[in-house]
C-alpha cells in the first residue's frame, strides 16, 4: 500500500496530460472552470474573474458549526456541533466560491473514515458550481503532540525522531504520515515543523522541533520531506523564518524577535534553505515581528500603538528572503490569520492586502466558518477584498502570480481535473486497510523505543530487572494508566519481567504528597512519569507536582529506595529532579485513552510512555538514544540559567556512557 497512492495520481497526471495535448486550447476556452481539463495554467487564469481568483488564494477550515448569526466567540461551547458532516449551510459556501482549499482540524478528524467521507462532501460541494479543479485538502500532521487525524497512527515526533539519531527515522515516519493522509484523501501535510528550538522556554515549538541545532534540523527534515514525497504527499514546512526562538506564543500574543537578517542565515535560516533544496512544495509563514529586518510598522487596532508587519505580512521577509535569497518557487502559506497576533492588531481587509503583496499565496483561515453569521462575515470579507482588487488596492499581478503557483501545485497533484467520486467506496476500504495498520503500528512502537534517551543512571538503577524486587509507577494522569498496561503487557508476553517482581501503577492526579509517600512505602523502586508542559510548572509555587515528586525522591533515598524519573514532555524538566537516580526521556506525552473512540483502533496510547517504561525494564532494549537539545540548569528562581546540565548529543546505555 505504500506507494500505490503515489502510483495512481502519477498515473492520473499523465493521462490528464495526454487528454490536455489532444483537447487543445480551443477546448479550454469553450468549456467553464469546472473542469480545467486541459491543465493550461494560464488558459484558466484568463477565464477567472477576479473574485474566482481571490477566493483561490484562501483556504478556510473547518472546526464546529453552529447554525445561528452570532459570532463563533459568542455562541455557547454546548451549542457548536462538532461537523462529522459537512452542513448545508457550509455546503452551500463551498459551492458558492471556489476556494483554494480547506483545512480540516481534529475536531472533524477523530474518524478516519468519517474524515475520508466529510472530504468526499466537500470536493462534490466543490465541484457543482464550476470552481476551478479541486479543493486542495490540508491538515496539521506533524506527528507527535500535534497530529490532527486522531485515528491515524500516533508516531513519536520530531524531538524523539533525532533523539534516534537516525535520519531513516523520520524518512519511515513521513511515508507513514503521508500514505495514511492520502490514502483518506488529503493532499498536503502541513509539516514539516523546521524551526530550530533555540528558547527553551518556548510554549509552542518545543517538541515539534527536531532539534536546537540546524544541522541536525536539516538532517531529519529532508528525509522527511523525502518519505512524504514517496507516499505522493504534499509538504509545507514551517514556521518561516523561524519561531523557535521566543518565548511568546503568536497564537496568543504577539511575538518579537530582535535577530538580524546575519544571525538568522547562521542559524534559522538554514533548514529552510536545506528544505526548498530538498523540494518542498510550500513554506508556513510565522506572526512574528523582526524589528531588525522588517522595518515597516503599523498602528495596532487594538492598543494604538506601532508594530511591526510580521513575516507572514512582510515583503522584505518572504519576497526578499524567501522567494529571491533562498529561491523558493512553490507556495506560501499564511499560519492561520485568526491566531491573536494576528486579529488583535491588524484589520482583516489590510491582512490580505499586505499579505499578498509580501508575495502569499494561500491565505490559511482569513476567516471563521464556525456559524451562520461567520459565513456571511466571511461572504462581506470576499465582497470587499474583491471590491478593493477591481479598484487597484491590490496588485492584480501580484495576485495572479500567486493564483499560478496554487495552480501549479494542483497541477503537479493532479487536481486540476473535475472531482470523481465514483471510487469512493475503493478509497473507504483503502482507509481500513492502511490507516493505523498493524505494519504501521509497530513502526511507531519500535522507533519510539529508539527515541527513549537515558541522561542519568547512577547505580545502575536503571533497568529495573531486579529479581523480587516491587517497583511503583507513578503517573500524573489517570488516563496514563493504558500506556502503562501496554508496556507491562509487552514485557509479560516477551518474559522480560524478572522473577518474583512486581509492578503497581498509582496515579497522583488529584492527591495530596501524603497519598504519595504511603504508596512508595514499601517500594524497592519508584518509577516517576513527569508530565510539564511549560517553564512557570517548575516553579514551587506554580501548583505542579514537582515539590512533591522531590518529596518522593527524598523520602526513597532516606531509607535506601531508588528512584528514576521519566521525562514525558519538555525535556527541560530533567533539570528539576536533580537528586534522582535516573532519568529518562520520552519527548511526548499523549495517549488515546482519554478519547475512547480511538480504542477501536487497538492502540491504547500514543507509543512514546509506553515504549519508554518498556525500555526501563528491559535490558535488551537499550537505550542508544542522544540528547538533540541542551537542557540548560535551573537558578535559583527556577528560571533556566546560561549553566549547561546536559550537553546536546550526550546520551547513556545500560553498560556504558556513551
Amino acid at each position: 500500500m505504500k506507494y500505490k497512492n503515489f502510483i495512481r495520481r502519477v498515473l492520473a497526471f499523465a493521462l490528464t496530460l495526454a487528454i490536455a495535448g489532444a483537447i487543445g486550447s480551443a477546448a479550454v476556452a469553450e468549456s467553464n472552470l469546472k473542469t480545467g481539463e486541459a491543465n493550461d495554467i494560464e488558459a484558466i487564469l484568463s477565464q477567472m474573474t477576479t473574485q474566482q481568483k481571490l477566493t483561490q488564494l484562501m483556504m478556510p477550515s473547518l472546526v464546529n458549526y453552529c447554525p445561528t448569526d452570532l459570532r463563533w466567540n459568542q455562541v455557547a461551547p454546548e451549542n457548536l456541533v462538532t461537523i462529522t458532516e459537512l452542513p448545508d449551510d457550509i455546503a452551500a459556501f463551498v459551492s458558492e466560491y471556489g476556494f483554494g482549499g480547506v483545512l480540516l482540524n481534529g475536531n472533524t478528524c477523530s474518524d478516519s473514515v468519517q474524515a475520508a467521507r466529510l472530504i468526499n462532501q466537500l470536493q462534490t460541494a466543490n465541484a457543482q458550481s464550476g470552481n476551478v479543479g479541486q479543493l486542495l485538502m490540508g491538515l496539521d500532521q506533524e506527528g507527535g503532540i500535534i497530529s490532527r487525524l486522531s485515528s491515524a497512527t500516533r508516531t513519536p515526533g520530531n524531538m524523539a525522531l533525532a533523539a534516534t539519531g537516525d535520519v531513516e527515522c523520520a524518512r519511515r515516519v513521513g511515508a507513514l504520515l503521508g500514505e495514511e493522509l492520502t490514502t483518506v484523501g488529503f493532499h498536503i501535510d502541513m509539516a514539516p515543523v523546521v524551526d530550530v528550538t533555540n528558547d527553551p522556554r518556548n510554549p509552542v515549538i518545543n517538541l515539534r522541533a527536531f532539534s536546537d541545532d540546524a544541522e541536525v534540523v536539516s538532517r531529519f527534515a529532508e528525509a522527511m520531506i523525502d518519505g512524504l514525497h514517496q507516499s505522493g504527499s504534499a509538504v509545507c514546512v514551517k514556521h518561516f523564518p523561524g519561531h523557535g526562538n521566543t518565548s511568546t506564543d503568536s497564537h496568543t500574543g504577539f511575538p518579537r524577535i530582535d535577530a538580524t537578517l546575519e544571525e538568522l542565515e547562521r542559524c534559522e535560516l538554514i533548514p529552510f534553505a536545506r528544505c526548498v533544496e530538498a523540494g518542498t512544495d510550500c513554506v508556513m509563514t510565522a506572526h512574528i515581528q523582526y524589528p531588525n529586518i522588517e522595518r515597516e510598522t503599523y498602528t495596532s487596532i487594538s492598543t494604538g500603538e506601532q508594530v511591526y508587519l510580521p513575516a507572514t505580512l512582510s515583503r522584505t521577509i518572504l519576497t526578499g528572503i524567501l522567494r529571491e535569497k533562498l529561491g523558493f518557487e512553490g507556495v506560501i502559506i499564511t499560519d492561520a490569520m485568526e491566531m491573536a497576533a494576528i486579529v488583535d492588531n491588524f484589520d482583516p481587509l489590510d491582512t490580505v492586502r499586505l499579505a499578498i503583496h509580501a508575495g502569499v499565496d494561500l491565505i490559511l483561515v482569513p476567516m471563521d466558518t464556525y456559524t451562520r453569521g461567520g459565513l456571511n462575515a466571511f461572504r462581506r470579507y470576499i465582497a470587499d477584498v474583491t471590491a478593493m482588487a477591481e479598484r487597484g488596492e491590490i496588485s492584480m499581478d501580484c495576485i495572479d502570480a500567486a493564483v499560478r503557483r496554487v495552480l501549479k501545485l494542483k497541477q503537479k497533484l493532479g487536481l486540476l481535473t473535475s472531482y470523481d467520486s465514483s471510487g469512493f467506496e475503493a478509497r473507504i476500504r483503502a482507509v481500513n486497510e492502511t490507516v493505523c495498520s498493524a505494519e504501521h503500528l509497530e513502526t511507531a512502537w519500535e522507533i519510539a523505543k529508539k527515541a527513549a534517551t537515558l541522561i542519568k543512571n547512577d547505580g545502575e538503577v536503571l533497568p529495573l530487572d531486579r529479581a523480587g524486587e516491587r517497583t511503583v509507577i507513578f503517573i500524573p494522569r489517570d488516563s496514563l494508566r493504558l500506556s502503562v498496561q501496554e508496556a507491562m503487557d509487552r514485557l509479560l508476553a516477551e518474559g522480560k519481567l524478572a522473577a518474583g517482581a512486581s509492578v503497581e501503577v498509582f496515579s497522583y492526579e488529584h492527591v495530596g504528597r501524603a497519598a504519595m509517600l504511603s504508596a512508595a512505602e514499601r517500594a524497592d523502586n519508584v518509577l516517576i512519569l513527569s508530565r510539564l508542559y511549560s517553564v512557570s510548572a517548575l516553579h514551587p509555587g506554580s501548583g505542579s507536582a514537582c515539590a512533591d515528586i522531590e518529596a518522593l525522591i527524598d523520602a526513597m533515598h532516606r531509607r535506601g529506595g531508588r528512584a528514576a524519573v521519566l521525562s514525558c514532555y519538555l525535556p527541560y524538566d530533567a533539570a528539576r529532579f536533580p537528586a534522582a537516580d535516573a532519568i529518562l526521556l520520552c519527548y511526548g506525552a499523549g495517549t488515546v485513552s482519554e478519547n475512547p473512540k480511538l480504542l477501536q483502533y487497538g492502540m491504547a496510547s500514543m507509543p512514546n510512555i509506553p515504549a519508554a517504561v518498556y525500555v526501563a525494564f528491559d535490558r535488551g532494549s537499550g537505550p542508544t538514544a542522544k540528547l538533540p537539545v541542551t537542557i540548560p540548569s535551573l537558578d535559583e528562581n527556577y528560571a533556566y540559567s546560561s549553566r549547561i546540565m546536559f550537553l546536546r548529543g550526550f546520551g547513556l546505555s545500560y553498560t556504558k556512557q556513551s
